[in-house]
C-alpha cells in the first residue's frame, strides 16, 4: 500500500508539475502575444504619424507648384499683354502708312485720269482745228 501511496504521491507531483509547466508556458504566450500587440499597436501609430507626415507634405508641394503654376501664368500673361501691345502698335503704325499709300495712289490715279482727260480733250479740239 504504500507503493500505492508513492505512485499516487509521485503522480500528483507529475500532474502538478504539468500543471505549472502548463501555466507557465500559457503566461509566457499571454506575456509574447502582449508584447507582440505592443509592437504591433506601436507600428501602426508609426505609420499612421508617417501617413499624417507623407499627406502634409503632399498638401505643401501641391499647394507649392500650383503657386508656381499661377505665378508663371500670371508672367505669361504679362508677357503677352506687352507683346500684343507692341503688335497693336505696330499695326497701328503700318495702317497709317498704308492709309498714306492709299492716298498718295488714289491722287496719282485722279490726277492720271485727270491728264487723260485732258489730252483726250486736246486731241478733240486739235481735231476741230483742221
Amino acid at each position: 500500500m504504500e507503493q500505492k501511496e508513492l505512485q499516487k504521491h509521485a503522480y500528483e507531483k507529475q500532474i502538478n508539475e504539468l500543471f505549472l509547466n502548463q501555466s507557465k508556458a500559457k503566461e509566457k504566450l499571454l506575456q509574447d502575444h502582449n508584447l507582440q500587440k505592443q509592437q504591433k499597436d506601436e507600428e501602426y501609430r508609426n505609420k499612421q504619424q508617417m501617413i499624417e507626415k507623407l499627406e502634409r507634405e503632399n498638401i505643401e508641394k501641391r499647394k507649392k507648384i500650383e503657386e508656381e503654376a499661377w505665378a508663371e501664368i500670371d508672367e505669361l500673361k504679362d508677357r503677352n499683354k506687352e507683346e500684343l501691345s507692341q503688335q497693336i502698335i505696330r499695326g497701328m503704325k503700318d495702317k497709317t502708312l498704308l492709309q498714306k499709300e492709299t492716298s498718295l495712289h488714289r491722287e496719282k490715279q485722279n490726277t492720271k485720269q485727270n491728264r487723260i482727260r485732258r489730252i483726250k480733250d486736246l486731241n478733240s479740239q486739235s481735231r476741230t482745228y483742221d
